[in-house]
């Protein structure tokens, strides 16, 4: 009887895939998908996690390709730090440049609670109850995902101990740029071993970053850019690999195509960019742009990650890019601007708004 029990036991077990220990990734609580840090923990929170194994983010750049750029350099400053394998393309600089004005990571996290003085009582600031519960979907977990200076710059050791191959249009036929990019791609998982399909057990994870694609330095065709990006998502599904694309939507006449054939995409608005139309408003003088959520990753579920709100703006501080909610100043709040309103003094039925009495 035990013995029947112990069989039948084993029928209640799930059977999916395994899900391999890779350095740098952790499983989705979701649906234990393999996820891969941004390398900007407040968007790992806003996409579900971070990155799954085997999708693509799009970005919708701002104007002048400001903040859209820095979103780059944080994810591929996160694939130097956990050694993973890298593959560049860009065709308005040159890829070598750009690794070399990658972020240095941080030792230290930045919530760390400052050292207090001696004998001090140990009384926390107390903050503005309208922020008391505003979550920074900045609080990530040390073993996963990690802080940069965007002041300093990452060590040349750094850069030549990773991995990288680099791809540039000019280069190669320019006819058929997007064609040799896949097979660049598609070379390369082969080479690194990194296809499902093949026997050895994954250890490691191939990121790819385009930057700027369908602008044009790449192609004059637009419309090829929504038949690549399905097949670089199909390429990607098969393998244990990840993608960032930057897309200059401004300079496309429809973005939604290349939306569709992402999981997920956000878009970036810099109010640099229109000053006349943000300056004015005192909510925006804290942040320097917003971010629209256009795409949620749906991957291995019926249900996408959803935020509690859709209303998210990022800062630039002195060392760091966060993204916050976005929440009213408190000078535009209900409670300061009813406590400065003249109260309201009762009247009876036989005076005026001034006080005086009505002789009936």
């Amino acid at each position: 009887m035990a013995h029947q029990h112990a069989a039948r036991s084993k029928g209640f077990h799930k059977k999916g895939a395994k899900v391999f220990s890779i350095p740098g990734t952790k499983p989705s609580i979701q649906n234990h998908t393999l996820l891969v840090s941004s390398g900007i923990p407040s968007l790992d929170a806003l996409i579900g996690g971070g990155i799954a194994v085997g999708s693509c983010l799009l970005i919708d750049e701002d104007k002048y390709n400001t903040y859209a750029s820095l979103f780059l350099k944080y994810y591929l400053a996160e694939a130097v730090t956990s050694k993973h394998k890298i593959l560049l393309a860009s065709a308005d600089k040159q890829p070598s440049l750009i690794l070399q004005d990658l972020p240095q990571p941080i030792t230290h996290m930045p919530s760390d609670p400052l050292p207090k003085a001696p004998g001090a009582e140990g009384d926390d600031l107390s903050i503005a109850w309208r922020y008391k519960n505003v979550a920074m979907a900045d609080q990530a977990q040390s073993s996963f995902g990690h802080y940069y200076d965007i002041t300093k710059v990452m060590s040349k050791e750094m850069i030549s101990a990773a991995n990288v191959t680099l791809f540039d249009p000019s280069s190669s036929n320019p006819q058929q740029p997007f064609t040799q990019l896949l097979n660049t791609v598609k070379q390369t998982l082969e080479e690194q071993q990194l296809c499902t399909s093949g026997p050895a057990i994954p250890t490691n994870i191939l990121r790819v970053a385009i930057s700027s694609l369908g602008s044009p330095y790449w192609s004059d065709d637009s419309r090829a850019l929504p038949k690549f990006l399905f097949a670089l998502r199909a390429l990607l599904r098969r393998s244990y690999a990840t993608c960032l694309v930057t897309v200059p939507g401004h300079l496309l006449d429809d973005i939604g195509p290349l939306v569709r054939c992402s999981d997920s995409a956000i878009q970036l608005i810099s109010f640099a960019d229109n000053t006349e139309k943000y300056s004015k408003n005192p909510a925006f003088k804290e942040f320097h742009g917003l971010v629209n959520i256009k795409k949620l990753p749906c991957i291995n579920s019926l249900v996408c990650h959803l935020p509690d709100t859709m209303d998210w703006v990022f800062k630039l501080k002195r060392k760091k890019l966060t993204i916050e909610k976005m929440h009213l100043p408190p000078d535009l709040s209900e409670t300061v601007s009813r406590s400065q309103e003249d109260p309201v003094k009762a009247k009876s039925c036989g005076q005026t708004s001034s006080g005086v009495s009505i002789d009936f």
